[in-house]
């Protein structure tokens, strides 16, 4: 991701570095004798289901309507050799997005404050940071919605086609890259061929 900024110099090491020494100041926190409590609070928001399932849902339905099913099934037939059975591309327009939707509202209906080993009641305090870690990675999706609605130009109808549309670039490449519908293949321009020069990896990239 954002090859023009973390594949220059050392950036992406230097960015690797930073999330590992953080990571392991937290997770000392949870080494000390209250430390069972805040890691049941990041086990049950953090990285709970409540938050995968939300990422899912909104996953399922870019693959499956924006993106495109049809789409979407070419490339992995073009990936894999074959093509898959229909039935998984009725999954991700329908099943999977249906089934996860489900479940959350299950989930938020059925909601009950945490409790360890359910005797001990959290502070309200407590309660609220683990709002905060949930929220902090389910709230992306709609504000990257909000602000890339407000970025482009034009009227709202306008700016939901250009924002839903797939990108001409996204070419369809091996043996049936011809046979595809969708396979379009713009001029390479000077600013396209540095942005796949940037982002291509090369062997000497250090791999953790």
């Amino acid at each position: 991701m954002y090859p023009e900024t973390f594949r220059r110099g050392y950036r992406r090491e230097m960015l690797i570095l930073g999330l590992s020494i953080c990571s392991f100041f937290l997770g000392l926190i949870m080494l000390t004798e209250g430390g069972m409590y805040v890691f049941q609070l990041f086990d049950s928001y953090a990285a709970s289901g409540m938050c995968l399932l939300f990422v899912a849902i909104f996953e399922s339905i870019c693959i499956g309507w924006v993106y495109g099913s049809d789409r979407f099934y070419m490339n992995i037939e073009d990936m894999i050799g074959y093509r898959p059975a229909i039935f998984i591309k009725w999954c991700w327009m329908l099943l999977t997005p249906g089934i996860c939707a489900g479940i959350f509202l299950f989930f938020l209906i059925k909601y009950k404050p945490l409790k360890y080993n359910n005797v001990y009641i959290y502070p309200d305090w407590g309660y609220g940071i683990g709002w905060m870690m949930a929220l902090s990675s389910m709230v992306c999706i709609p504000l990257g919605v909000i602000i890339q609605l407000w970025k482009t130009p034009g009227t709202f109808s306008e700016r939901m086609t250009f924002l839903t549309t797939p990108s001409p670039d996204l070419v369809m490449r091996g043996k049936l890259a011809g046979m595809s519908p969708f396979t379009i293949r713009p001029k390479p321009s000077k600013e396209s061929k540095k942005a796949a020069k940037i982002s291509t990896i090369t062997e000497k990239e250090t791999h953790f």
